[in-house]
């Protein structure tokens, strides 16, 4: 996986590809849109706000995968969409992310940006693998900052879904379990919100499949 171009200084090892994809209700149709840098508002995210991050792309081989395109379409069909929500063509921004802590860097800090929220109408985080990890807790806190739920994702496809317009949220740091070695924590998040409130730009997208919806 390709190194995370925009960490600063003393945030560890990240690794990353990027994706974003189209589900239409009306077409019933999973697409993907052109390959373009990533954007959140800085009243989201203060350390990586209001930047034009450009991530590697997903290879098709990922993409095209379809355990990968069912849980972007299974994790649509969770969300709590009422009325004419259900109807609305929805943006999903897939984040394939790899943070380690080894030698050179004896931590692994899955979330720099700390307490935040994604600024998307919902999420979900998905536990690809652990490996020699001790630590990365994931807290959920209401919009005071006040914790309300702590967990831990142990085996792969443990996952947590959210309102990100509801809720904030953070991961702890982590290290490795065993001295030697390094530590790995692979994740998918996918970010959810109607294309009509998107940051990005509307580019075409290229169908990849039906669905049924």
């Amino acid at each position: 996986m390709p190194i995370d171009p925009h960490l600063f200084n003393g945030e560890g090892e990240r690794f990353r590809r990027y994706g974003r994809f189209l589900i239409d209700p009306f077409a019933k149709t999973l697409s993907i849109f052109e390959h373009d840098k990533f954007f959140q508002d800085k009243k989201f995210d203060q350390l990586y706000g209001d930047i034009h991050r450009s991530f590697a792309p997903m290879e098709k081989e990922d993409f095209e995968n379809d355990f990968f395109q069912m849980l972007v379409v299974d994790s649509y069909k969770a969300l709590p969409l009422q009325g004419v929500e259900r109807t609305a063509p929805y943006e999903v921004s897939a984040h394939m992310i790899r943070i380690e802590a080894t030698a050179l860097s004896s931590k692994g800090r899955p979330a720099p940006e700390g307490i935040h929220r994604d600024g998307y109408y919902f999420g979900s985080i998905h536990l690809m693998r652990r490996e020699n990890v001790r630590g990365a807790d994931s807290n959920i806190y209401d919009l005071r900052k006040n914790l309300t739920c702590t967990t831990r994702l142990n085996e792969p496809m443990d996952s947590i879904y959210f309102n990100d317009r509801a809720i904030l949220h953070g991961v702890t740091s982590f290290e490795c379990d065993r001295p030697l070695g390094k530590a790995t924590r692979d994740m998918l998040i996918l970010l959810y919100q109607p294309l009509s409130e998107s940051p990005q730009r509307s580019v075409p997208a290229q169908s990849l499949r039906r669905i049924a919806l």
